[in-house]
């Protein structure tokens, strides 16, 4: 999309109050990177400790920082008031709403400015307490939605009969080119006497990612049906555990715990606790990834697994069993503390050939998606209001 497709000025307020780094802020981050990249104008509501903030506080984007929860109360609405006063002083032109709790006090608000377009993404089911909010607003005010997946959009439809023409399935956000991180091999704590290039031609390289969260009988599980896989002759090559955190190590509450546990294992020289600072570089390295986090979203060391054609295994999600419905030989959906499942779901991955091309097919969507859809409910805008104004005048 071309600059001169928008206004000069065009100004536009995203709501994304998310703290964690999950798929509704990296659509927001996103978009914010290619608004400024075309040299619009944003005003950001998020919080101040969240992710999407650390990772643009840089750029010259106004900030408005969420404080609290946001209520459906009317008499709470008073600490949205930084929100509304900068839609009425800094001629916003277009509203994009990530969180469905801001829909219904905007919906009062923008009685006042039918030209503003409001749009929402929506990345997960939606509550049915939400029912009658969504029958009448949606249909009545927000302009579009944006979903991650086609499955969204036929739940919302049959859930709260939206029209699909007003719903876009966008997928998994690009992914970023950050600074070159440095060589795999040279982080590797192991005590294999075996050269880098013997490593992956001899080993299979499973990754763990352990989140400070995580409960140590879950890590006990994995070993257990990994000895269990192993003893069952299932790996080709003898393979390599590498422990995998964002944290550092050395602050990890579970480093002891993890420690001690691996020494009781009889696999105890073929674990590695891998330095938090290059983790996109260890999952790119790696045959399989498994993760314990089991939040709903995709967190961000699956998308780059997945982005890097790494085979996947996660605990199961609305999102992960859509992708693994799409690409079964791949992706496997477990249930937290089912050692049934897990082993299972490893053997099949390592079954498996990896296609290393399944990834052209995966559903990634640039920001001109929504740009272009901020195009056409700017020019809808427009008619409706003209129009309205006409039929006043006429009266």
């Amino acid at each position: 999309m071309s600059k001169a497709q928008l206004p000069h000025s065009f100004h536009i307020l995203i709501i994304c109050p998310k703290k964690d780094w999950d798929l509704t802020s990296q659509w927001a981050y996103e978009i914010c990177k290619n608004l400024l990249d075309l040299g619009y104008k944003i005003t950001l509501v998020c919080r101040e400790n969240s992710y999407l903030y650390k990772k643009l506080k840089k750029h010259p984007i106004h900030f408005i920082f969420q404080q609290g929860m946001i209520s459906f109360k009317f008499w709470n609405w008073k600490q949205l008031d930084p929100v509304l006063d900068s839609i009425s002083k800094d001629k916003i032109h277009l509203i994009h709403c990530f969180d469905l709790r801001y829909i219904w006090p905007l919906f009062f608000f923008l009685r006042k400015f039918p030209e503003i377009p409001l749009l929402h993404f929506q990345g997960s089911h939606v509550s049915e307490k939400y029912n009658k909010i969504w029958h009448k607003i949606i249909k009545r005010r927000v302009d579009h939605i944006f979903v991650p997946e086609k499955r969204n959009m036929d739940y919302l439809y049959l859930q709260f009969h939206i029209p699909l023409r007003k719903m876009t399935s966008v997928g998994l956000p690009l992914k970023h080119r950050f600074s070159e991180e440095k060589d795999f091999y040279h982080h590797l704590d192991w005590s294999l006497a075996l050269k880098a290039d013997e490593l992956k031609a001899n080993h299979t390289l499973i990754g763990l990612e352990v989140s400070g969260y995580a409960k140590m009988e879950r890590v006990q599980k994995i070993l257990k049906i990994l000895t269990l896989l192993r003893d069952d002759g299932l790996f080709k090559r003898p393979f390599i555990l590498f422990f995998a955190s964002k944290r550092d190590w050395k602050e990890h509450p579970l480093y002891g715990p993890l420690s001690r546990l691996a020494l009781e294992t009889d696999f105890k020289h073929d674990i590695v606790f891998y330095p938090s600072q290059n983790l996109k570089g260890l999952i790119k390295e790696m045959d399989i990834w498994l993760t314990l986090d089991n939040k709903t979203y995709m967190n961000d060391s699956v998308i780059c697994a997945l982005e890097n054609s790494i085979s996947v295994m996660a605990p199961k999600s609305e999102f992960l069993l859509n992708l693994a419905q799409r690409w079964p030989q791949h992706i496997k959906g477990y249930q937290l503390g089912n050692g049934r499942e897990l082993y299972f779901g490893i053997k099949n991955l390592l079954n498996k050939q990896l296609d290393i091309s399944y990834l052209a097919k995966f559903d990634h969507f640039h920001a001109s998606v929504f740009l272009n859809q901020y195009e056409k409910s700017l020019k809808r805008r427009s008619r409706l209001v003209r129009g309205q104004h006409l039929s006043k005048s006429s009266g």
